[in-house]
């Protein structure tokens, strides 16, 4: 592992480095998705490349057996939907985009995972990436509204902080895995979070950062020394406060915004539209409990249409929740090898605390995950880039995770 890399070994890892790196950056970027598979290809060649000339043990290994054995399943289901799909052609086509893309996101960044310094690389391109992109759209908002956004919406890109916002913790942990404790880049890597995520308007977000950092208090507050634990408390509760103004503030601007002559917020649940598609995937699931109705998010796209159609419900194409839709799509046993799947991720992670030296890792990973299902529960952005995203995340936690301490770069 730690032998000295051969000449056209280091230039397929390097050219690795660089097609993860620049995915990670281009990856919230609507219109980027020929971009962001064709890095995703170059960078599974260049693996392979030192997989058949180097051996297999240059790679990051053993890959997890229950998530691999659950994807597979969950994979293999997803398929034999063709056969019931109430929209084949519309089932294979997701079944490419979603269970085929995301396995080669999760395998590519798992064995190109070649230790800390891969990660801080990968981190830091990732968190710069999207404060530029919030910043940039922030900008377009104001000086160019009739533009097309860049980020894909506002449940798209309000999704996307809440899956990158754990990785702020290595701007305030030590290396090898951390960028040092640097107060001020977090503070203002924080506040530019927060900032985008009040541009797009989306409430629920806040409670997926709240929650990822309350996992990663909980997670890191053990190896804490006993003299930094009360700067850790108060830091904790004044970053849970700026949260929740912050959410009472979006929530204002949903009323103005979203429902004008509402004259509080708490009439804004009680007439948002998602307790319709609720009831309408209840009802679909119903006719259709074990098998459901083919892979695909919106494989009842017309079903949803024909009840709720009209200005304003342009998006009331699918349920608005991850589990409600995996029900939709392939019921009751979808379901629960999602939900296994979602676990196994979480235990790995989970071990990861335990291990010396990847207790950074398992932190992220588990608000990660926590964050990734708080955000989900009020819509489903489990396809396309985010999806693309979670799993590659999930793939280089995991994959760094495997690598000895002071493995080759």
């Amino acid at each position: 592992m730690n032998a000295p890399l051969a000449a056209d070994e280091g230039i397929a890892a390097r050219v690795s480095a660089a097609a993860t790196t620049a995915f990670l950056v281009i990856a919230p970027v609507t219109s980027s998705s020929g971009w962001r598979v064709g890095l995703l290809v170059v960078a599974a060649l260049a693996l392979g490349h030192i997989a058949f000339h180097h051996g297999p043990g240059r790679l990051a290994g053993p890959m997890p057996r229950a998530i691999a054995i659950l994807y597979g399943l969950w994979a293999l289901l997803a398929t034999a939907s063709l056969a019931w799909s109430a929209d084949p052609g519309y089932t294979l086509s997701e079944l490419r985009r979603e269970v085929l893309y995301g396995a080669l996101a999760f395998a590519v960044f798992f064995h190109a995972a070649t230790g800390a310094a891969r990660l801080r690389l990968w981190g830091g391109a990732l968190v710069a990436g999207t404060v530029a992109l919030a910043l940039f759209e922030i900008v377009r908002a104001h000086a160019a509204p009739g533009l097309t956004p860049w980020h894909g919406g506002p449940g798209r890109f309000s999704t996307h902080l809440a899956l990158v916002a754990p990785f702020l913790l290595l701007l305030a942990t030590q290396p090898p895995e951390g960028f040092g404790r640097r107060p001020g880049l977090a503070f203002t890597a924080f506040a530019c979070f927060g900032l985008a995520a009040l541009d797009t308007h989306n409430r629920i977000v806040w409670a997926a950062f709240l929650t990822a950092l309350l996992v990663i208090v909980l997670a890191m507050a053990p190896v804490v020394a006993a003299p930094a634990r009360r700067r850790l408390a108060l830091a904790t509760i004044a970053a849970a406060a700026a949260i929740a103004g912050l959410f009472a503030l979006s929530a204002a601007q949903k009323v103005e915004v979203s429902y004008p002559g509402v004259t509080s917020t708490a009439e804004t649940f009680v007439l948002d539209h998602r307790h319709q598609l609720w009831a309408i995937a209840a009802e679909v699931i119903e006719e259709r409990p074990l098998a459901g109705h083919g892979f695909g998010r919106e494989v009842l796209e017309r079903r949803f249409r024909e009840r709720m159609s009209g200005s304003g419900y342009e998006f009331a194409t699918h349920g608005h929740n991850l589990f409600l839709n995996a029900a939709v799509s392939l019921g009751a046993l979808g379901v629960a090898l999602l939900a296994a799947l979602l676990a196994a991720l979480a235990f790995e992670h989970g071990r990861n605390l335990a291990r010396p030296g990847t207790r950074v890792l398992g932190a992220i990973g588990l608000a990660l995950i926590a964050a990734f299902l708080v955000k989900n529960l009020t819509d489903d952005f489990f396809n396309r880039h985010n999806a693309l995203v979670f799993w590659a995340l999930n793939g280089m936690l995991l994959g760094i995770a495997r690598r000895p301490r002071g493995a080759s770069e």
